[in-house]
Formats: structure tokens, sequence, C-alpha cells
């Protein structure tokens, strides 16, 4: 698109709109001593760290070449696709004196994302010209007005030559108007005006015919050039009307971004995610609910920094009725403080729901690739962020909980990873984090969720805690273990993401001082354990054998039973206890489930080199360290546990074996909700079961550990998709894309696990179903798969229907503990002796505790149990 200068049409056209009277209808309110890296509620910044408030303007931050096009959207204004007339100015100048880079450029950005652009996707658009990218004018360092699309990448301005070193003549302070109006009802004409805002004397102006068809986001653009000398720009008094302007004040985003919570035993947690405020800004927020009438407060919370969350606890919450609520806090602007809110509902505790819900997500990626790297970038097909085509499905099944198993960021999308120094990669962190809570926010606020880091959560590719150690220098793949982000920014990452859970089981920080969330949550006649797979476990490099860097072993011939080493550690002690306490705590539970990062095996075939094909040996998994896997399943099945997690961006559903084939617990493994690494299950043998009648790749197996596993189903990806198979983007819904849904049935002791396409609407057949090979239905007491050798007498209940059972043997270790569907149960056990046998009510005067030994045979033995 080349550049006009203005001549007698551009000319008549700005008398023409100048001479049309609109009114304003944006302009910006930051206060005069504002100072603050977020810049307000009506605003998205690329990137976070990139920007200030300062001394009431705006000031990019970056001036080098590495960083092109910084730009600020303004989410509550738009253009719209009509043909009319608009106007958008700004004030604006350089942040340094001196000579200014000759290909430098500030101005204005329209029309980005075009008519079909989620406006939140749109406003990611910076750095890489391409398709979507709207249109750029404004004035370059040597002073030339230029109007260019930034659907392909920047071009120089040679339409009025400069000579070298003539930069410097620009005014510390200039005025941009950026004019379109209609012209024969065929284009927009636009025209850039730059004028010294000391005099009004006008530097430069030039106009160009776009298609009527412009529309979408406005932008502020601080561009550095070639950035020699380094510039950056400043910005204030930015405004836009005219009749093309489409106003929607729900766009904001901040102060308050979203809430998560939980509602645990009595305990109501919340926490509010708040934008980086500044210290002269308020620093408390207040949760009010709204009762009898009115909104009364309840509580207020100090804003934690570094992370700015607020968290409320509420004892004795009464969880027998939904409580609107809203989170206020007060921010300043120009005119003075205003107060925000961003409301909710704290819903009942579904605790009479026949069939419980529970929602399971996890790797969000948010953009295909990396928007800031290369030279240009498709804005139109590869941004999957806000995931709008996903939500209205997700929501259709009204879960009761939400449970994100982790990966709600990726260091390195969409913008480029910063892991030092750590305030910016605290920024750099927030800045993707934000795009998860702007995603998520309205299913959060209205019902409990359950958020935990993973490895790409803490800046790591992957990650073996081993306590909480730091992770040593020259170790890149982070093979020897610890963490490689600082504490103080592990900490304020983990309160962003899991302050609002139950308080910990034990709240001992590990090494360096590293919290801990690991806890379980009751909610609606179910129990959850909620685990940290990644924080206790022992580092690859105890493993004596060639790997890959990110910890495959790849050394030909080796037995992967080697490397189940000696004090080699999964969950580790204390989350082993934790599990043991409750697998026999079943008070207010009718069935159970364990959540976590990802599932106990390594169901996936290589794809690397020689070892393309066979079973793959990732330590990684939570398949290694054997030991530590077996213990694991060990205590979820005392406790007959579904197992719920993510990581692996490969849907499965497994029933796991320790010492043989399904002698333990189920697990689902929900899909990614858009992914770029891609995982596979399609061994090139037969299962150890060939004989059954199964889909291909089902049944029987030994993982690449030698873990016995039994494989129900598997959503692979599709590698050469058929015509019409999936709907644009491609590259995104052949990954086998989606989410998992779980459905408790509490009288019928039934879980029904679901995989979902993302882009299925479950209301509509039509739209299309699930995955293949899904629903499956799994009997709770299919969760701990050992045959009896011996059997207690039947126990018969009098006086309750659905009692606890719970099974020690004669060393007061749990053998198991459920609650049982009616009243009447035979316990069977796994060694012939005498038990301890509690049934009843735990923690009231209805719970019995007696000794009863196994019976010869099939003796038809009876315990009547009188609980009136």
């Amino acid at each position: 698109m080349k550049t006009v200068s203005a001549g007698a049409a551009g000319a008549a056209g700005l008398k023409s709109v100048c001479a049309a009277p609109v009114s304003v209808a944006f302009a910006t309110s930051w206060p005069a001593d504002a100072d603050r890296v977020w810049i307000g509620p009506q605003f998205w910044a690329n990137r976070l760290q990139d920007w200030q408030l300062h001394d009431g303007r705006l000031e990019c931050l970056r001036g080098d070449a590495a960083f092109p096009m910084r730009t600020v959207h303004l989410l509550t204004h738009c253009l719209t696709p009509g043909a009319q007339d608009f106007e958008v100015t700004v004030r604006t100048g350089p942040v340094t004196q001196g000579p200014l880079a000759r290909d430098a450029a500030v101005g204005f950005l329209v029309g980005a994302g075009g008519q079909t652009m989620d406006y939140r996707a749109a406003a990611l658009i910076h750095h890489n010209a391409g398709p979507g990218g709207g249109t750029f004018a404004g004035i370059d360092g040597a002073g030339r007005a230029f109007i260019q699309s930034f659907h392909e990448p920047l071009k120089a301005n040679d339409d009025q030559p400069q000579a070298d070193g003539d930069s410097a003549f620009l005014p510390a302070e200039m005025v941009l108007r950026l004019v379109g109006r209609e012209q024969d009802d065929k284009y927009c004409w636009l025209t850039i005006s730059v004028s010294d805002a000391a005099d009004g004397r006008k530097l430069n102006e030039a106009s160009l015919a776009v298609e009527t068809a412009l529309a979408g986001n406005v932008a502020l653009v601080s561009h550095p050039g070639s950035g020699k000398p380094a510039t950056r720009w400043w910005f204030r008094d930015w405004r836009l009307s005219g009749t093309k302007t489409e106003e929607h004040e729900d766009r904001t985003c901040g102060p308050i971004l979203c809430t998560q919570y939980t509602v645990n035993r009595g305990v109501l947690k919340l926490t509010a995610q708040l934008m980086p405020i500044g210290a002269a800004d308020a620093q408390t927020v207040e949760l009010q609910l709204h009762e009898g009438g009115q909104w009364a407060t309840v509580a207020t919370a100090e804003v934690t920094t570094p992370g700015y969350t607020a968290t409320f606890r509420l004892t004795d919450w009464d969880a027998s009725r939904d409580v609107p609520y809203r989170v206020a806090y007060r921010l300043r602007d120009a005119m003075g403080e205003r107060p925000w809110h961003w409301s909710g509902t704290i819903r009942r505790d579904p605790t009479d729901k026949k069939t419980f819900v529970l929602a399971a997500l996890s790797c969000v990626q948010q953009v295909d690739g990396r928007v800031d790297a290369g030279k240009s970038y498709n804005w139109m097909k590869t941004v999957w962020f806000p995931h709008a085509d996903m939500l209205p499905n997700l929501a259709r099944h009204d879960p009761d909980l939400l449970f994100f198993a982790g990966d709600q960021i990726y260091e390195g999308n969409p913008t480029r990873v910063v892991r030092q120094p750590a305030d910016e990669s605290l920024l750099d962190y927030l800045y993707k984090w934000y795009l998860w809570c702007w995603t998520y926010r309205d299913l959060t606020r209205d019902r409990p969720t359950v958020t935990i880091p993973d490895d790409h959560d803490v800046y790591q590719g992957n990650v073996w805690g081993a306590g909480g150690k730091p992770a040593r220098e020259g170790d890149p793949g982070g093979l020897l273990g610890g963490y490689g982000m600082p504490p103080e920014w592990l900490n304020a990452m983990q309160r962003t993401q899991t302050s609002h859970l139950p308080d910990p089981y034990d709240d001992t920080p590990v090494e360096q001082g590293i919290g801990v969330y690991f806890t379980s949550l009751v909610w609606g006649g179910v129990g959850f354990a909620i685990l940290e797979d990644r924080k206790f476990k022992s580092p690859p490099s105890i493993v004596k054998a060639e790997m890959t860097p990110d910890s495959h072993i790849t050394q030909a011939g080796y037995d992967t039973r080697q490397a189940d080493l000696p004090g080699a550690t999964l969950l580790g002690d204390r989350q082993l206890e934790f599990l043991r306490a409750f697998a026999g705590d079943w008070s207010g539970q009718e069935m159970k489930a364990a959540l976590s990062q990802t599932i106990f095996c390594n169901l996936q075939i290589s794809s690397r080199g020689e070892t393309a094909g066979q079973l793959d040996k990732d330590l990684d998994s939570n398949g290694w360290p054997q030991t530590g896997r077996r213990k694991a399943l060990g205590e979820l099945r005392r406790g007959f546990m579904l197992h719920v997690a993510g990581d692996q961006h490969l849907a499965s559903v497994v029933r796991h074996g320790i010492d043989d084939f399904d002698d333990a617990v189920w697990s689902l493994c929900a899909p990614a909700v858009a992914n770029l690494y891609e995982r596979f299950w399609n061994p090139d043998y037969l299962p150890q079961n060939a004989e059954a009648t199964l889909p291909p790749f089902m049944g029987c197996y030994e993982d690449g550990f030698h873990n016995k596993i039994t494989v129900h189903a598997v959503a692979n990806p599709v590698n050469i998709p058929r015509p019409g198979q999936f709907p644009d983007p491609i590259a995104l819904h052949r990954k086998a894309t989606g989410y998992a849904i779980v459905r408790f049935n509490k009288p019928e002791r039934t879980a029904t696990l679901e995989v979902w396409p993302r882009f299925v609407d479950p209301s509509d057949p039509a739209s299309g179903g699930q995955y293949a090979g899904w629903p499956i239905t799994v009997k709770q007491t299919d969760n701990d798969g050992r045959r009896p050798v011996a059997w207690l007498p039947t126990l018969e209940v009098k006086g309750m229907a659905q009692p606890v059972v719970k099974i020690d043997d004669e060393s007061g270790e749990l053998v198991y503990a459920l609650r049982i569907a009616g009243n009447e149960f035979r316990p069977g056990v796994f060694a012939t002796g005498s038990y301890q046998v509690s049934v009843g009510e735990p923690g009231t005067s209805r719970f019995r505790t007696l000794r009863l030994s196994t019976v010869e045979g099939n003796t038809a033995e009876r315990c009547v149990i009188d609980l009136r």
C-alpha cells in the first residue's frame, strides 16, 4: 500500500470531517501523579512490562530494535464496519532528548483485527505485521507522515526524502490527528496530520484510500525502528470520536480482572486478581455480599505484592444457598477515586444433586507459535485466545466444579520468555496469566474452581522439584532437579493460582521457603484430593542412562526397571500421608477423586530418531519412579478414588495396575485446550489380551517403565485430516484438543467419563459428538481392583442408609474405606486374620467400631450393626 501525500482531495476531506460536529466518544483520564505499569481498565498493553504511566502520561519503556511496534489497544471503543466518519487524536513526543532513529515511528493502529477477530484476540496485535494487522498511520523519526498497511511488513517511507541527521527537528510535543471519512461509498479516505503542539504549526500530512470495511481495534504505537539511537515515545490526551466509533463499556479489563473461589467444610476462600496497581493507589479490596436487598461489606483484604492478589477467608459459611457477591476497589483517575466492582455468585453446595459434574482442562497455548518470532504473523488464523469457540460449549455442561490441571500459561507463548530480572519476569508472567484470567473469568466468577500450576507455569519445560531446592546453573533442561525461578517469584505465581484453595493439609514450606498447597476439597458430596505431582519428585540425574536433554531415555537395550532406584521420590512422604488420611475420611462424601497434574504412567510412543515408534521412556512422566508410582496408586485405591489429570496433550482413560493388571484405580487425562507439542499412543504390536475384541491400541500393555496399564480410550492427533473433518483453524483442532467432563452419579456410585472436542456443541447432536471411545462409565468399587483372598462377615446396618465402612488391619493400617450404597456390604480383604471394622457416620455418636475375623469359604455369616 503506497502512501500518498495530501493533495486537494485530502485537504478537502479533512475540512469536511472537521466541520462536522461530533461528540467525543472517548478520552483518556489518567491521574497526573499516576506511577504504575498498568495503564487502566480501558486498555491492553503489549507487553505489560513495556509500558508505564508516569507523571500523568503514558510512556513506552522499550526503545530497542528487538521490540518493534509496541502497542496499547483501546478496549472499550472500536471502529464499526460501516462507511462512516471517525477522528482519533493524541499528544505525543519522544521520551528521550537528542536525534531519533530515522525509521522510528509513532502513531495509531486502526482496524486491527478487522470485522471477524474477537476484540480480545485483536488486542494482542503488535510486533509483527500480518493479515488482520490493520492500518498504521503516524510520523517517523525523519519527520515524514505516512499511512501503511500493517498486513505486511513495514516499508521505508521514501515519498519525502530527508537528509541524514535532520530528524532532530521534531518538536518535544506533537499533536497527531487521524481522520477517516466515507468517499463515494467505495472506500474510506484516511488523512494523518501532524502539528507542533506549542504553536499549532502543521509539520506534515499524508492521505490514503482504504477499503470501507475498515473496522476493528484502535491502538497507540511506539515503534523504535532500527533502535540506533534507541527511540521510544510518550502519549497523553488520547481521544476517539465519530459515527464510525462504537462504545462497549463492558469490555474493561481490571482493576479486578477475575475471581476464583472454593467452599470447603464451612470455609469460603476467594481470591481477587488485580492488575498491577501503583504504590499511590488504594491497597485494600472489599468483599461485599448482597443480603436484605443491599450490598454489605463483610471483609477487607490487603493487596499482596508481588502478584497483586487479595484473598478473603470467611468461616462459618452457610453453603445451603446461592449468595451474590462482588469485590470492590476504588481506582483513581483524573477526576478522583471511583468504585469498580467484579461480581459473581457463591453457589450453594449441590449435595442434593444426583449427578455432580466436574469439568477438567489443561494446557492452554494462546497462539500458534509465538507472535514475536519471525518477521510476519497471520493474526487472523493463528490467535486462539480467548478460545471463544470453546467457552460456550463448556458452559452448556453447567459444571459444579472447574479443574485446571496445569500449564495455564506457557512461558514462551504468546511472547518470548523473560526469566530475569525477577521483577520484569513477574510482569511477563502476569501478562500471560492475565490472558488465562480474561478467558475463564465468566466461568470462575460463579462456580468453585481448582487451579494447580505445572512446569510451564513455573517457567520450566519440565520440573523435578526435589523438595524445593534451587536449580543448578548450567542445567537448562533441569535434569539435576529444583526450581530455576527465585522463591519470591514462585510464591507469587502460586498465590495467583492456588491461594483460593482450601488450607493446605500440611502448610510447612519446602526448601527455599516455597509454599505448598496440597489439600482436600469436599463439594457436592464428592471429596477431591488435590496433589502436587512435581514439587517433591526426584530428578532424572540420578538415573545413569543416555537420555535427551528433556529426559527421554534413549540408551539402546536399557532396562528401565533399573531406573527404579532406592530413595527415588514421586509424591513424597508428606503427600502419601495426606492421601492415607484422606482415603479414610468420608465425612460429607459419597465418592472420591484425586486431582493432579498428570497421570501415573507413560502413555506415549516415541517419535525420536532411532527410538521412533517404540515405547517412550520419559522420566518427566509419572510412570517414573516406579516405586513412587506404586505407592501413590496404592493410597488412591484405599479410598476408591478416580484419578483426573492433564498435561499429556493426549486424552486417555486408563485402568492402572500395581502388581497385576487392573488392580488399582482408573484415570482420566483431559486433552489440551490448545497445544503445539503432540503425543501419540499407537504401538505397533498387540496388547497382552489380544484375544479380546478391542479397538486398535486398546487393552493390556506395559508402558516404557514396565508399569501395567489397561488402555480403554485415547484421542490421538490426526496428521492428515480428511476434507471437512475439522473446522478452521485445522492446526488447532486436528491435535485432538478439547476438555473432559466427569459425571459422578452418587446414588449409582458410578463416574461417567467424557472427552469433548472443543468445537462441538454438546446440546446439538448435529455438531458432532465426543471423541471415539467415550463416554466410559466406571463403578466406584472398580477403583480398587484387588481380588479378595478372604471375606469378613456381611455387614447389615440398621437405622442408617449409606454408612461409611472403614477397614483397618491388625497393625492399624488402613486397608480401605468407602461410603456404601444402601445398608448392606460384604467386606473383602487380602489376607486372613482379624480386622477392625468401623461403620456409621464418622465424627458422630453413630459410628461403631468392632473386631471381625475372616470367615471360612463362602460361609454366609452376617453381622448386624444397629445405629438407631
